[in-house]
């Protein structure tokens, strides 16, 4: 049997420093209030999918209504009402809400979805 001759190129100290940096490094490039300035100021975001992982990420940290908005408002962008219904039943169960907007996101998704299936029965 040959034997492997095994090198240590860095310490387990020095490879914790390091992701250590790299993290303090992101945390000042990308803070978490610049990030949720960002996707909230993105109305016109060509990439709703990634700005939905970022805000779906974002509240898992700090569940804030805001962000619950945002996220229902681009669900309703992208045709996804079933999730966008669902994420404003669990806002409605949370204080300091805007009650007119979530009752305006609900008449405008039972609007489409009820016109939606008017114009498919017409179609037929």
């Amino acid at each position: 049997m040959k034997q492997i001759a095994s090198i240590k190129v860095f310490s387990k100290i020095e490879i914790f420093i390091f992701i250590m940096l790299l993290a303090l490094l992101a945390i000042f490039l990308f803070p978490r209030q610049k990030i949720s300035y960002l996707l909230r100021s993105g109305n016109d975001n060509p990439d709703i999918g990634l700005s939905r992982a970022y805000i779906k990420s974002l509240l898992r940290i700090e569940k804030k209504p805001e962000l619950m908005l945002l996220l229902i408002e681009n669900d309703m962008k992208t045709g996804n009402y079933e999730e966008a219904l669902s994420l404003i039943n669990e806002l409605e169960k949370m204080d300091n809400i805007p009650k007119k907007k979530i009752l305006y996101m609900k008449l405008k998704i039972y609007e489409t979805q009820y016109f939606s299936k008017n114009s498919k029965k017409s179609k037929l």
